[in-house]
């Protein structure tokens, strides 16, 4: 039982990642556009 628990936790903790590098490739673009103003 607990490596289910396990194996969630670690799915999670991918798809918090995953939406964390999203997060910063925006913020990334945003100041792309903001230097070639």
């Amino acid at each position: 039982k607990t490596m289910s628990l396990r194996r969630e936790h670690e799915a999670q903790m991918k798809i918090m990642v995953h939406e964390h590098q999203d997060e910063l490739r925006k913020v990334q673009e945003e100041l792309e556009l903001q230097k070639s103003k």
